[in-house]
């Protein structure tokens, strides 16, 4: 029998679109600045795993999310990625292939920059995988 995993948050909160490059990026009154990954202190870091996800997406003529989103679909789990923007889901509805040589480069990069801060910190982390 086989278990579908649902990824929730695929672009990881806006990680993944190329929106955020430094932290004076985010709006002070954006929820994001509550999320412990994107804390002033691991920001740099973080930004660095996107960058090589842009790397990516630039070569093959795609945006980060689409690169994010495949990765997903690569690994064998159904994306659930979300916008209020009606032209940024149509783009990451699209069907996007990843090579095996792209999936070697984007775990290169995980490997190289492993993200840093919980995805929700205090109480609510207590929740994941209970």
């Amino acid at each position: 029998m086989s278990i579908p995993i649902i990824a929730y948050s695929p672009i990881s909160r806006g990680w993944l679109t190329g929106t955020f490059r430094t932290i004076d990026d985010i709006p002070a009154n954006n929820p994001l600045f509550k999320r412990p990954r994107f804390a002033a202190d691991v920001f740099d870091q973080n930004y660095k795993l996107a960058e090589a996800v842009e790397m990516v997406a630039k070569r093959k003529g795609l945006v980060v999310s689409q690169v994010a989103i495949a990765w997903v679909v690569r690994h064998g789990a159904i994306p659930i990625p979300g916008s209020s923007n009606a032209d940024r889901v149509a783009l990451n509805s699209m069907v996007v292939d990843l090579t095996d040589e792209d999936m070697k480069e984007l775990q290169r990069a995980v490997d190289a920059f492993p993200v840093l801060g919980e995805r929700y910190g205090g109480e609510h982390e207590k929740l994941l995988n209970a």
